[in-house]
């Protein structure tokens, strides 16, 4: 069958310096991909990123690099999703099947979406970009009671393109574990956590004419969920309501002499309803967001970039009352060719709180490419900055408004190098970086009341690991090809010294910052059927400040099998998880799940 596609221009707004700064971009489109399954999952299978799960199906927090959820920034089509209450973002109100792309950067590379992003950033992008309609039902059970349903349609009719997506799941999680905080470590099942999710995302993109373009997203996320209470204790847990509401209108421009404009306005509402038995607590967050980009191509060798974003964010919490914030940034770079082997990138940001301004955030990435074809170098150097969130100002008691910044220098080195045939292709990729971030913000007991837990500027944190990605793809045949990928980090992310010299301290590992990590994936497709397997290990992790008391490391093996019906357009995955039925811990007291399983059915109807 031959199909006859309209002509269509494609307009590039991309100038994200990727050349010279550590990043990696994640495909989210394919219709294989897992209903149940995260962001999470994806990021973690593609490269070692530690997440923290308070319960199975709970809240999700990244622990990019070991700096903690809230020095990593997420955005979503540019966007800041951050809560400016908390600094963090959870994980697990976003399905990986809403999103279109998923992008990384590292370190201080982050400084080219935004300031705050200590271990990094994360990107997150809904495209319209695609030649052919197509109609997509998935259904899905799994253990524990879990059920899923989506579609997905993406209609192109002249110059409108539309990508909805539908989602639902819900589930008992009701699962077996081993209670290892009461004598004889009995065998108890899990209560109070239940989960019902429910979300929709809806992109529009309407060509104006070859070189101009407007583009609508929206997404409205629900999760409401039970919260389960530590093991080790007797209490009933909680009761959660979050739900995610973003709106975004983009115009596009590209002009004649290289030139490109893009403007965007967004508004979003985070809404977090929290009870147990002694609170109520409602906290809701409003705001606009808004972003100018522009960008020139003054010759093949050089160009140059900025952007200037806009935030007015309107909390009204338990803790912090009704706060207004105006936030705001901006960013100048320019990448050049210096030679045929030897290019930079040189920049800086600045970044404003109300009335409060941060010095400038300069940054210089160089990339190195080596002869004969050996691989390529890049390094980079740049200066981080973390103003304190409203909660850490605001919220009552423990607010403190003398908080200073969090600041400090971030390095980074990497090493690539790929090969490529028409049978075989590889890669090696090693990196090591170091950061040494001054005034860390912390909760710690007051020295006027030690009773009273205040947001203090207590310690220097030294940040320093190396990550090393290596990936094999072998096409035996047309019809039978095989890839293996080998994920190591190690993360030294610890006290140098603090502010009552507390000696006791330095040198120690960070609270659930894991230094060893490992993940390796591995699939071979063959026909229409595919095996494939996921093994990670998670080194231990400390839970107390001294480095005493830890979670133990944990090793797991999950299973996959996929199997298509061409003729009738049929998909089937099954998913076979902790095999070896391992007792782990990502946070204290809530335990995760033994050996499960996920069946899931999707329909190419058109």
């Amino acid at each position: 069958m031959v199909y006859t596609l309209d002509d269509v221009t494609i307009i590039d707004f991309k100038v994200d310096h990727s050349d010279l700064f550590k990043n990696l971009s994640i495909d989210l489109n394919s219709n294989a991909i897992v209903l149940s399954s995260t962001i999470e999952d994806a990021l973690m299978n593609t490269m070692p990123i530690y997440f923290k799960n308070y319960s199975y199906g709970g809240i999700s927090s990244i622990d990019f690099r070991g700096t903690g959820a809230e020095r990593t920034q997420v955005f979503w089509n540019g966007i800041p999703v951050n809560s400016p209450t908390l600094g963090s973002f959870d994980f697990s109100l976003l399905p990986s099947f809403l999103i279109s792309e998923a992008k990384i950067r590292f370190g201080g590379a982050s400084l080219v979406d935004g300031a705050g992003g200590i271990g990094g950033s994360i990107q997150l992008n809904q495209n319209t970009d695609f030649n052919k309609n197509e109609l997509v039902f998935t259904t899905g059970i799994g253990s524990f009671s879990n059920y899923s349903g989506a579609i997905k349609s993406k209609i192109k009719v002249n110059k409108l393109l539309s990508d909805t997506r539908l989602f639902y799941q819900q589930g008992t999680n009701d699962f077996t574990f081993t209670n290892t905080s009461k004598k004889g470590q009995p065998q108890e099942k899990r209560s109070n956590n239940e989960l019902w999710r429910y979300a929709l995302q809806q992109s529009l993109s309407y060509t104006l004419n070859t070189s101009s373009s407007i583009d609508f997203n929206f997404l409205f996320s629900s999760i409401d969920r039970d919260i389960p209470s530590t093991i080790s204790s007797e209490g009933a847990g909680a009761v959660q309501l979050d739900q995610l509401f973003f709106a975004q209108f983009a115009y596009n421009k590209l002009f004649e002499n290289d030139m490109f404009l893009k403007v965007r306005s967004s508004f979003q509402n985070q809404l977090n309803s929290y009870s147990n038995a002694f609170t109520d607590a409602n906290n809701v967050v409003n705001g606009w967001n808004n972003k100018i980009d522009w960008g020139k191509a003054f010759s093949d060798k050089i160009k140059i970039n900025s952007s200037f974003r806009y935030d007015l964010y309107q909390v009204n919490t338990q803790g912090t009352g009704v706060v207004q914030e105006q936030q705001y940034s901006l960013f100048v770079a320019s990448d050049i060719a210096i030679s045929s082997f030897l290019s930079s990138s040189f920049g800086f940001r600045i970044e404003g709180r109300d009335d409060r301004l941060s010095p400038s955030m300069p940054y210089l990435g160089l990339i190195l490419r080596l002869p004969n074809k050996s691989g390529y170098l890049k390094g980079s150097v740049s200066r981080v900055f973390r103003f304190p969130t409203i909660n850490e100002r605001y919220w009552q008691p423990g607010a403190n408004l003398d908080l200073v910044p969090e600041e400090g220098w971030n390095y980074e080195l990497t090493y690539n190098l790929e090969r490529k045939n028409e049978v075989v292709s590889w890669n090696i990729q090693v990196s090591a970086f170091y950061g040494l971030i001054n005034d860390w913000i912390l909760w710690y007991p007051s020295i006027e009341n030690p009773t009273v837990w205040q947001a203090q500027n207590v310690w220097q944190v030294e940040n320093s690991g190396i990550e090393f990605v290596s990936g094999l793809e072998w096409k035996f045949s047309p019809k039978l090809k095989m890839n293996l990928k080998f994920l190591y980090s190690f993360n030294s992310t610890q006290v140098v010294k603090s502010i009552n010299n507390d000696l006791d301290l330095q040198g120690k590992q960070l609270i659930l910052v894991p230094r060893n990590l490992i993940f390796i994936p591995y699939d071979v497709t063959f026909k229409s059927f595919s095996f494939g397997f996921n093994y990670s290990y998670t080194g231990l992790r400390y839970s107390d400040r001294q480095n005493t008391i830890y979670l133990d490391a944990y090793q797991l093996l999950d299973i996959n099998l996929s199997y298509s019906l061409t003729k009738y357009n049929l998909d089937f995955t099954f998913l076979l998880n902790n095999i070896f039925n391992q007792n782990y811990q990502t946070y204290p007291g809530q335990p995760m799940p033994g050996t499960n399983f996920n069946l899931q059915l999707t329909w190419r109807i058109i």
